[in-house]
């Protein structure tokens, strides 16, 4: 977890659901060891990436 994914939500994060770690937004987990294959682990927390919403097309052709 040193640089944000593709994709993935950068700082200002959501304060009261989302953690910045290493210049990204991260969502924790309360989960306990051992870690999930689908989760990252960061000084003994389990954490998953905060993606941005995708964009919605800008124009309205066929």
């Amino acid at each position: 977890m040193s640089n944000p994914f593709k994709g993935q939500k950068r700082p200002p994060c959501s304060p009261r659901s989302e953690e910045e770690i290493n210049g990204g937004c991260w969502v924790p987990h309360e989960l306990k060891a051992p870690c999930p294959e689908d989760l990252f682990e960061h000084k003994g927390k389990y954490y998953t990436t905060a993606m941005l919403a995708p964009r919605w097309p800008q124009s309205l052709g066929p």
